[in-house]
């Protein structure tokens, strides 16, 4: 697991760099309450809905990682062998996956599904 989380620490550096949002994970993201309240509630519990108020958020100032051990949530072995795999075929599938987009870390281009508070 600690080779797991190390892998993901030099991925999460290089889409710190153009899409900070990807890096907005629930249990692990914290925010002004200010600017949340501005930015407003989403109502929908869908998968990256974290990352759609991170990006709300950036309207009002940079993203930043923490990048401390003791703020970090760490990974369980459940959660990679979601999909029925084991933990080397959860890891082999990661790699891939970040391998297929990693090029894509550095195109400041927004998704297109971008987050719109209600007026």
């Amino acid at each position: 697991m600690y080779l797991l989380e190390k892998m993901k620490d030099v991925i999460a550096e290089f889409r710190q760099i153009k899409r900070p949002y990807f890096n907005a994970y629930g249990l692990s993201m914290g925010y002004v309450k200010e600017f949340g309240l501005k930015v407003g509630f989403i109502n929908d519990n869908f998968w990256g809905d974290d990352g759609q108020l991170c990006l709300g958020l950036m309207e009002y100032g940079k993203v930043r990682q923490v990048r401390a051990n003791k703020a970090r949530a760490w990974t369980g072995v459940r959660t990679l062998q979601r999909n029925g795999h084991n933990f080397t075929q959860a890891l082999t599938s990661r790699i891939s996956k970040e391998a297929r987009r990693f090029f894509n870390n550095f195109n400041s281009k927004l998704p297109e599904d971008t987050y719109k508070k209600s007026s």
